[in-house]
């Protein structure tokens, strides 16, 4: 059998020739999230998701990531861009407040990525798959590709501004 085609199962299902590895997933998962270009970007944000509101200074956070404290800040703020994340100051603290946006695009990809990010394993092809990635950032604060919009151009009725 030649790489590509399909295997017959039982019943009449059909599996590839050949299983998607973890690698593959990982890299295939992180196609549709532009945002996160560095491992520190993944464990923050898993560590986001494990904590959806955390109030907790900037170098407490790196202590406890195990980061250094220019690479979280970075990491921050590619979260905070992408609109994973929002932050704000508190009263009388260094603190900040830090909470996990649960809505938006992000919904589509979150499960997936968490769900392949609880395992070791899964953690590892998602670092290694990061580490493959350019280097450079995008500078656009929508980082995260979203579906097209089906409503054709000019269907859509501009809103002018003062509108309700």
């Amino acid at each position: 059998m030649t790489h590509g085609e399909m295997q017959k199962e039982p019943f009449g299902s059909t599996l590839p020739a050949e299983p998607m590895t973890l690698d593959d997933d990982a890299q295939t998962l992180l196609s549709r999230v532009v945002a996160l270009g560095h491992p520190c970007d993944l464990d923050l944000l898993i560590f986001f998701v494990k904590h959806p509101r955390t109030l907790m200074t900037s170098e407490r956070l790196a202590t406890f990531m195990g980061y250094d404290l220019n690479q979280l800040a970075e990491s921050l703020d590619v979260l905070l861009k992408a609109g994973l994340v929002t932050r704000s100051q508190t009263r009388g603290r260094l603190a900040r407040m830090y909470v996990l946006d649960e809505g938006g695009v992000h919904g589509e990809w979150l499960p997936a990525l968490v769900a392949l990010a609880s395992t070791r394993a899964g953690r590892i092809a998602l670092h290694r798959a990061l580490k493959t990635r350019p280097a450079v950032r995008p500078a656009h604060p929508f980082l995260i590709r979203r579906k097209p919009d089906p409503t054709p151009k000019s269907d859509r009725t501009p809103r002018r501004r003062g509108a309700k």
